[in-house]
């Protein structure tokens, strides 16, 4: 594995004026962290969601890969919204997760990407969702809404069961809707910068191996937009999810069973890839909604 040591220089830290001061007995402090590389249309959603939730105790920190689409420009237009970003080139999106990471505050921290949004009501099912929590409960998640790039959309719902799939398989742990405490990131490290497509599967494993364990949350969901790296790159992200369940978990039947039915049916995937998009995302909803 391969971790970064980093330290923010002084001329990437750019000062919002979100808040500044947080009080304990107004709840638990979310870090909210966005990684950002020339997405301005869409990060802009994405901070008006933040912007809006009715549960306050949050800071808002944005990684910025060195944007030149007016990101830039946007975000220093509209500081009441962050509590500071940094715009300085990294070494890809786990770079800037765990520079976000290092930086974070908070009790709980949520990993937001700028293609992505949440509703208004997010930090409040959070904070009641982590209230009394055992003390081996590393992170908690929900349901995804997912919308496709042809605007079809349907919902990933989470399995509370995970634990059971997680050694061999990506089990139904929502990332665009995972709130993970922060002494777990402590103790199980930051994310893997080897890892291409599956980082999240990569750090999930770890942290389930080292004890850790999560709470499905039924009430809470976010919005998430199909068609970033796990889309564009998923013949990749199957080999690599039964590579990792092989070097954390160890080799089993059950991880090369799912990784050939998976193969497989990217295969009939490919092979049907003449159908109209709009159809094949209706299929795609349908099969989810069969899941859940």
């Amino acid at each position: 594995m391969r971790f970064n040591q980093w330290a923010p220089s002084p001329d990437s830290i750019h000062q919002g004026t979100h808040r500044g001061e947080y009080a304990p007995e107004d709840g638990p402090l979310f870090s909210i962290i966005t990684v950002t590389w020339n997405r301005l249309e869409t990060i802009k959603r994405t901070m008006a969601s933040v912007q809006a939730q009715t549960y306050k105790n949050y800071e808002f920190i944005i990684i910025d890969s060195a944007s030149n689409d007016g990101s830039i420009d946007y975000f220093d237009n509209n500081k009441e919204i962050f509590d500071y970003y940094i715009s300085e080139k990294d070494a890809g999106i786990c770079d800037g997760i765990n520079r976000g990471y290092s930086l974070a505050k908070g009790k709980f921290i949520y990993l937001l990407f700028s293609d992505d949004w949440i509703p208004e009501n997010f930090l409040e099912e959070a904070a009641k969702s982590v209230e009394n929590l055992p003390d081996d409960v590393g992170f908690i998640f929900g349901n995804c809404h997912t919308i496709s790039l042809h605007g079809n959309s349907w919902v990933q719902v989470g399995d509370p069961n995970y634990h059971t799939k997680i050694r061999y398989m990506m089990p139904g742990i929502n990332m665009p809707c995972l709130i993970m405490r922060k002494e777990m990131i402590e103790k199980t490290g930051f994310f893997d910068l080897d890892v291409d497509v599956p980082s999240d599967y990569d750090y999930l494993l770890r942290s389930h191996m080292a004890g850790w364990k999560g709470v499905y949350c039924p009430d809470l969901y976010s919005y998430f937009s199909k068609g970033g790296n796990s889309t564009i790159k998923e013949l990749q992200g199957h080999r690599e999810v039964f590579q990792i369940a092989c070097r954390h978990a160890g080799f089993s039947l059950g991880a090369a069973f799912y990784y050939a039915r998976n193969v497989c049916r990217y295969g009939i995937k490919v092979a049907l890839s003449k159908i109209p998009p709009s159809i094949e995302d209706k299929a795609y909803a349908l099969y989810h909604k069969w899941r859940s």
